[in-house]
């Protein structure tokens, strides 16, 4: 069994579910934060929770040693690659909903953003602190309280019924591992940030319309045993 026992992931995790569920609870039931301001609290709570930690703990120099920026290398080319293969495979199973994705460069920036600030937390941080427990479980653990993190804001902008929202999560669980091993392998959250902008637009606008979902959780189990393949072959 996994327990996070240090101080610090303890505050982090109370910062950053706290941050987040509070700004969900006011908008859910007293409408005192509009759904938007509500989801930009939401959303940028990781990376509030870690800079928090930084300079309660650190004086804030402990942010300047998280692996935010790296050369680029292959790993960069993965991270944009596999979204496009996705994409191309659900086109050819169903037509595919561009239409709920603009062709804007502000709403590309933001969505880069909202996914950099969310993998400054969850794997810029958290994860190196409970890599010691291994890969997968890290990783899936991750998964989970990321999943669990995620239901409220999914509920008050999706409103979505209990399969799509238990779905939803599954998503999150099996994506959890490869943003982890391109952060791992890419040093750096960059890196994993275009890879979960990438599934965003991919697995997400699928969940979101509810098209080709068998075909979703085929690719990305596919992807986990590949990553598992070659970690083995690795060791």
């Amino acid at each position: 069994m996994v327990v996070i026992k240090d101080r610090e992931m303890r505050i982090y995790l109370f910062w950053m579910f706290g941050i987040s569920w509070t700004a969900a609870a006011l908008s859910f039931s007293t409408n005192l934060l509009m759904p938007l301001t509500m989801a930009l609290f939401y959303t940028i709570a990781p990376v509030t929770a870690v800079l928090l930690i930084a300079i309660s703990f650190y004086g804030g120099v402990a942010i300047l040693k998280l692996p935010l920026f790296a050369a680029p290398s292959w790993w960069w080319v993965l991270a944009l690659a596999l979204p496009l293969a996705f994409y191309l495979i659900l086109s050819l199973s169903a037509p595919f909903p561009t239409a709920l994705l603009p062709f804007s460069p502000q709403y590309w920036l933001l969505l880069f953003f909202i996914c950099l600030v969310q993998e400054v937390g969850w794997r810029g941080f958290l994860q190196r602190e409970i890599i010691h427990v291994g890969f997968w479980k890290s990783s899936f653990l991750i998964g989970i309280m990321t999943g669990i993190w995620s239901i409220p804001l999914l509920v008050i902008w999706f409103e979505p019924h209990d399969s799509m929202l238990l779905l939803a999560v599954v998503f999150i669980l099996l994506s959890a591992p490869l943003l982890a091993f391109v952060a791992t392998e890419s040093k750096s959250v960059v890196t994993s940030a275009f890879l979960h902008m990438g599934l965003l637009v991919t697995i997400g606008q699928s969940w979101l319309t509810g098209t080709s979902l068998a075909l979703c959780l085929l690719l990305l189990t596919l992807a986990n045993v590949s990553t598992a393949l070659y970690l083995k072959r690795r060791s």
